[in-house]
């Protein structure tokens, strides 16, 4: 891995770090897009697979784990969790992708948790567990099975073909051996979709900051921090990393006691972008007079979804960010307007 790119991840991480800090500090819950539109979910194959095993565990539990056991409920829970986190993210795609990045990281931990207690079921009763490689792990990744009936006439065929072969007279010993190492290969299939899934969402933030570092010019982030101290600092940290991932230089500051102190620093230093880091109730006296004064030199960006957005459009500024906001797109759309 190259410096740039460990820079980019590390970056990355930070970034993601800042924007849960947020969400908790805001009391916000939105979630945003990875690879489909907002509700596109059921058009996953990570959904779908995702959904049969759920089913699959259900009826595996009522089988085979006492109802009574908290493995019972632990693998059901499971289950559902890395469903219901794939479905979660894809309905409120339109906002931001790091949330989603969230969810699916969560539905992934989900059945990698239910993956264990799988092998736990046959490794306490002494049953094989098939190697991925081994001929009957083949059969059902190359089967593909979408439905509960499909999975249902695989497993059965499996039993059949390994009671023929085996010494064992204990045929319901094979059928718990079929089905919890069908469910291995299956889980192992849904946590490689998932991985893909991460692995997308953050291939498009690398070939943002490629195009970013590649240009003629590295643009320069100011942070103008003025007014309520916990806010400023709070927006300047979420804004750092906001720009710092899509590669921008990014110059911070303590804070500034007026808005001439903060426009002339950011003029001095050659900024591309200003963001104006205060807290709501202050932007309606802050974020007007220091647009006015920086329009025709930088691009000027509010941090935050203030009650006075109104009133700031009305003033021409067009720019925000916040947890609420597609952060890719958002960023795709600032290096447009900077001619990125």
């Amino acid at each position: 891995m190259t410096v740039r790119s460990t820079q980019f991840l590390d970056n990355f991480k930070v970034f993601l770090s800042s924007m849960n800090g947020a969400l908790v500090r805001m009391g916000t819950d939105k979630y945003g897009d990875l690879l489909l539109p907002s509700g596109g979910y059921r058009s996953l194959k990570s959904f779908q697979l995702a959904q049969l095993i759920y089913d699959i565990t259900v009826h595996f539990v009522n089988l085979y784990i006492p109802e009574a056991s908290r493995t019972c409920d632990q693998m059901v829970q499971a289950a559902r969790s890395g469903v219901a986190n794939i479905v979660e993210g894809s309905q409120a795609s339109a906002t931001s992708k790091k949330t989603e990045l969230k969810l699916t990281n969560v539905a992934k931990a989900s059945q990698e948790e239910l993956l264990e207690d799988y092998r736990s079921f046959l490794r306490q009763r002494t049953l094989p567990i098939w190697e991925p490689e081994s001929e009957t792990a083949k059969i059902i990744r190359q089967a593909r099975p979408e439905t509960l009936e499909q999975l249902r006439q695989l497993m059965a065929s499996l039993v059949s073909d390994l009671s023929d072969k085996s010494d064992s007279s204990d045929k319901n010993a094979i059928k718990q051996e079929v089905a919890a190492n069908t469910m291995i290969c299956l889980i192992n299939q849904e946590t490689f979709l998932l991985a893909r899934q991460i692995s997308r969402l953050a291939e498009d933030f690398e070939q943002l900051r490629i195009s970013v570092e590649e240009g003629a010019k590295r643009p320069k982030a100011f942070m103008l921090t003025i007014g309520n101290l916990a806010m400023r600092q709070a927006r300047a940290q979420f804004s750092s990393n906001f720009f710092a991932v899509a590669g921008y230089e990014i110059i911070d500051n303590l804070g500034f006691a007026t808005v001439d102190e903060g426009v002339q620093a950011a003029i001095n230093a050659a900024a591309d972008i200003v963001v104006i880091c205060s807290s709501d109730d202050e932007y309606a006296e802050y974020a007007i007079p220091a647009y006015e004064k920086l329009a025709d030199k930088a691009l000027f960006v509010v941090a935050g979804a203030p009650a006075c957005s109104e009133e700031l459009k009305s003033a021409g500024i067009e720019n925000f960010i916040h947890v609420r906001v597609n952060v890719l797109e958002t960023l795709k759309d600032i290096n447009a307007k900077l001619n990125l």
